[in-house]
Formats: structure tokens, sequence, C-alpha cells
């Protein structure tokens, strides 16, 4: 990530083009770099502040990084497809080469001298062979960084010794390990704890909850009731557990479901996806077959797929202040600031959403969800409140990465070189996250009542594909076809997960 290469706009510049909205001097003798791409244990703060440190001429430590804070970062979609460097690093790489330039200027023109002979070490600037010296914050009264960098910078610094490409420590890996890293541990004054009552897969409803009873269990101050919307809310989160537990089996919900899908790895998903209603659509055709003598068929197949992480999904959110604050490990807090508005009835500026790490994740899994119980949960007792689902909750409501089936049907002739190529495929939605389509993609927003409207299923079209993503083989054939059936309904709820569908399919196409 060199800024000698960076001469086109990167796009996230573009939607914010004034540098103060990147970089600011401060807290104390830090100068903080701004993203909006987050921490979900793939170590990408660690490297932005590579990036930053060497386009700033700064020190690990001198570096304070802001990620994922919709009142103080900018908005950069979502944290997902392994592109934060490319898009979230061209990003930072180019708003602190203008400020390094901006801040170079301002010593050249106070010691009135060539800006190219200044160097910069550790935030100092100085002029080699003089005693002029001066540093960001020194300078930061006669540097105004309210400017547009929609151009490219002038010039880039160079050094001998970049920090990008270094095995440098993990700098998030100490609070992780030694202290409150986590957003599970976040405590606010006054905090309550809640557990959700939900029951698994397809079980009913009770027609009528019983309300009384559930806030006469010990541990439980209140109990938040919205149609199926249940949430049990107490200062003490062991009474709160064992509380939740008997809320269940006075509802009847303590009994194991049957899996909608067969659990046994080995179960074939071809059979049940081709079962299941389709809509059938020819996403590539080119080329002619020539007469084959030999035709070859195989299936392949994934199962629906949990992520399953370690640590449940949590949130925390604090109604104090006319403002609702919420602290999710979600990889996207501008989509679900908006979404929580929408289905809050907010207005979208009374609502902060701030990163916080919490279990890692390889797609969208139940962060956003969790974040919308604190939210109402928040509103409606008007307490901070930290929800952390259940393990039941993590494998029965949570998005699992969708099913998918391959069928591949291929011509050879004498000579063994194929003559033709057709692949089949059949798969759910692989995007249902926050902001995807017309609706709300919450789950609790879908149990209130009146309920929140429920997204129609739709996955990402070509080029970036869903089920078909990497179904077009790139190898030289006479003639290909890829028809991608699409399974709008899931027996489970189903979104993304790493590469979506194209593992399967370029495992079929490779196999």
């Amino acid at each position: 990530m060199t800024g000698a290469h960076l001469q086109v706009v990167p796009p996230a510049v573009q939607m914010h083009p004034l540098l103060h909205h990147w970089v600011r001097v401060g807290p104390g003798r830090q100068v903080t770099v701004c993203t909006g791409k987050v921490e979900l244990g793939q170590g990408i703060s660690t490297a932005l502040v590579q990036i930053a440190c060497d386009a700033l001429g700064l020190a690990p430590s001198q570096v304070h990084l802001v990620a994922g804070h919709t009142d103080l970062a900018p908005d950069e979609g979502y944290t997902a497809g392994s592109l934060s460097v490319q898009y979230g690093g061209a990003a930072v790489r180019w708003a602190c080469d203008h400020a390094h330039a901006r801040f170079r200027a301002a010593a050249a023109t106070q010691w009135s001298v060539d800006a190219a002979r200044i160097d910069i070490e550790e935030g100092r600037f100085s002029v080699p062979g003089t005693a002029m010296q001066a540093d960001y914050w020194a300078l930061a009264s006669q540097v105004d960084l309210r400017v547009a960098i929609d151009v490219p910078p002038c010039g880039t610094r160079r050094t001998d010794t970049p920090y990008v490409g270094r095995s440098l420590q993990r700098l998030d890996l100490r609070a992780k390990f030694t202290g409150p890293g986590y957003l599970h541990d976040l405590a606010l004054p006054g905090m309550h704890h809640v557990r959700m009552v939900r029951a698994r897969g397809s079980r009913g409803l009770p027609a009528t909850w019983p309300i009384a009873a559930l806030e006469a269990l010990d541990g439980v101050d209140q109990v938040v009731h919205s149609g199926g919307f249940v949430a049990l809310v107490g200062p003490h989160e062991g009474r709160l557990v064992r509380a939740w537990a008997k809320a269940r089996q006075l509802l009847g919900f303590d009994d194991l479901q049957e899996a909608p899908v067969d659990a046994d790895p080995a179960h074939e998903a071809l059979p049940l996806l081709q079962s299941l209603p389709a809509a059938s659509t020819r996403v590539h055709d080119a080329g002619t077959a020539r007469e084959a003598t030999r035709i070859h068929s195989a299936s392949y197949s994934r199962p629906y797929l949990a992520h399953a992480s370690i640590g449940p999904s949590c949130a925390v959110a604090d109604p104090g202040g006319g403002r609702l604050r919420v602290w999710s490990h979600t990889q996207g807090v501008y989509p679900l600031r908006a979404q929580l508005a929408a289905a809050l009835g907010r207005p979208l500026e009374t609502v902060e959403v701030i990163h916080a790490p919490g279990a890692g994740c390889y797609g969208h899994n139940g962060a956003d969800d969790v974040a919308f119980d604190a939210a109402f949960v928040a509103l409606q007792t008007g307490l901070p409140v930290r929800v952390q689902w259940m393990r039941e909750d993590e494998m029965s409501v949570s998005p699992f990465g969708s099913a998918g089936a391959v069928a591949l049907t291929a011509g050879l002739d004498d000579a063994g070189q194929i003559t033709g190529w057709s692949m089949a495929l059949w798969s759910h939605t692989h995007m249902a996250r926050p902001g995807w389509g017309e609706g709300i993609h919450l789950r609790g927003a879908w149990d209130l009542d009146p309920p929140m409207l429920r997204p129609a299923p739709r996955d990402l079209p070509l080029p970036m594909g869903g089920g078909d993503r990497n179904a077009i083989a790139l190898y030289d054939v006479p003639q290909q076809t890829v028809d991608y059936h699409f399974i709008a309904d899931s027996p489970v709820r189903v979104s993304a997960l790493r590469s979506l569908g194209s593992y399967a399919n370029l495992y079929a196409i490779e196999c």
C-alpha cells in the first residue's frame, strides 16, 4: 500500500471528501485516524494503523484508530469480502498522505525552507543539519483539516523502514487476553441484563403469553412483550439465566425440535433442494458443443452451515439523553443504524451505533439481530441493557449459510477433450443483511405487533453473484451453460457465509 500508486480517488473518499472525516490531531500526543472498516478477528485494525504510520511518519503507539462509529467515522458500508485493505486501506493511505503533506507544508512555511528538505520521524518534522523541529501537535493550530482531498496528494512520504510488510504484533490482542477487550465485557452504570425467550424452529407461539407468571420468576424485574417478542430483564445475569430456563419450561419451549435438514454430514442436499420450488434462469450460455462420444455426470452439495461462534451474539444499548446508543459487533454500523431507525420509528440522527469486538465471523451472523433486541428493550424500559443470546438462539434463529447443490454434465470426444459443459445450481439467497432489499432484515422486528415487513428473498446478481458466484468456468471449452435454480423459501433462515456459493461451485468445477 504505497502512496505512489494511488492516483484515483478511493470510493470511500469520494463519499467523504473532507480530510477531517479521516484524520484529526489528538487526543493527547496521538493522531486520530478514522475508518469505517472494523475488527472481526482478521487483524484489520493493526493493518490500517501500519498504513497510517507509513503515511504520517508516526509510531503505532501514536495512532488512535476510531473504527466503525457512526458519529465519528466515515461510512464505508460493510466490512466483508476480504476487501478492507484494498478499499479501506487505500482510503486511509490517501487521507493520511494529504494530512502529512499539509503539515509538512506548514512547517516549510514557518521555517522558509523547501518542503522537500523536511524529514519526519515519530511525528516530529525536522530539517537535517539544522535545529529546526516541530511536531503534529505544535503545528495543529496552523493546519486546517476541513479541506477537500478529492485530488491526489502533493507527494507521499517514503521510508526505508516501512511498517507495512512487517510482522507487527496485533494491537488488539492485549486487551482481549488481559482485560475487557470484547463487547461481552462492556458494563454501563445501572445496566440490566436481558435474555430473549424464543421458540426454536417452526414451533408455534402461544395464543396468550403468561406475562404475570414470567414476571414472577426469581431474577426477573420486567418482561418486555410485543407480539412474539418476549424479553426477560433483570439486574443479575446469573439469576436471569436460571429464570430463562424456567420460562422455557413454563412455555413448553424446552424440548428439542427436529432439525429441518438431516444433521448427518454425509446427507445429500441435492434431493432436498431439487424438491423445493425454484425460479430458473440461464445465467451463462456461450459457444457450440462438438460431437461427444462419452458423457460424464457428477453432483456435489454443501449443507446449511451455522456460524456457531464460541462467543454468542451480544449487544448493549443505552437510551439516555434523548439518543439511542448501541454497541454492536456488526459488520456494518451504518446499515445497522439505518435499519434500527426505520424499525424503531426514530430520526436517523438520534441513533448512534458503535462497533465493539465480538465473536469473529465470516458473514452475516446474529450481531445485527441482537442489536435490535437491545435497542427495543432499552427504549421500552428506559434502561441501559445488555442482551446476550443463548446457544439455543445462535443455533435456531441466527442466519445459516445457504445450502447449495451442483449437477455437472460434460461431453468428451475420443481424445478425452471436453466437447461441451453444462452446470445446474440450486441454492437460496446468500444475502439477507440489514439494508438489502425492501423492508427490515432484523429478526426481532418480525416478531413485533405489528410485525415489520420482512424483505422478499433475492440473491446478488452476477458478476458479484451469490449462489452462482464463480460458477462460470474459466477453462476454454467449446460450449458452456450455467443454469441457476433460485429457491426463495428455505427451511432455515439463510444469509451470507464465507465466499457465498463460490467454494461449492469451484469445488465442483475442479473435481
